[in-house]
């Protein structure tokens, strides 16, 4: 039998992508209003997870684009809300950066735990904007969940040594990043 669910899983999310804008919105403000029906539904779940029909600003932060859950970072996460700029088309745009879109967005992939990759690309954004505020608070985040990241891996550490985010004072100058070579 056809429900709510078992259409958008056939019918609508299959054809999201082609979609217009308005639609896709109508589309979205459905599944918030009736997620708690909708979610029960047989492999819904895993057919939103595959379908990109989150918002996010496009680098330029002039365009929205839509993509799936697990492609955008959880802007309640303080570390990476430390590091990326308000706005940053790595978050989650317009309604979906609320609270009752990104506790549902969670359950479908939300990024919300730091892995080597999401603190590499943490690290390439404080080398990229040469900001020392910013290199404190991934030094920090470093330095304690060093195990995290400490597992032997060569090449996250030849990665990682490359880059220029160290906060540091030489010579008795103002905070500037480093790479490790140049502080170690």
């Amino acid at each position: 039998s056809l429900n709510e669910g078992s259409i958008l899983k056939k019918f609508v999310l299959p054809v999201f992508s082609n979609m217009p804008y308005r639609q896709k919105e109508s589309v979205s403000n459905f599944i918030l209003d009736n997620w708690d029906t909708l979610n029960v539904s047989n492999g819904l779940l895993d057919m939103l997870k595959q379908t990109p029909f989150v918002k996010r600003s496009n680098t330029l932060g002039k365009e929205i684009q839509f993509v799936k859950a697990e492609e955008v970072y959880d802007p309640r996460n303080n570390f990476l809300n430390g590091i990326f700029e308000k706005g940053c088309s790595c978050f989650p745009a317009e309604e979906f950066g609320r609270n009752e879109w990104l506790e549902k967005l969670a359950i479908l992939g939300l990024k919300n735990e730091i892995d080597k990759d999401t603190f590499m690309k943490c690290a390439r954004e404080v080398e990229a904007r040469n900001d020392s505020a910013k290199a404190i608070i991934l030094f920090e985040y470093y330095s304690e969940h060093f195990a995290d990241f400490y597992n032997n891996s060569l090449e996250f550490i030849e990665i990682f040594r490359g880059l220029r985010c160290v906060p540091g004072l030489l010579n008795d100058a103002s905070i500037s990043l480093y790479k490790f070579d140049e502080v170690a």
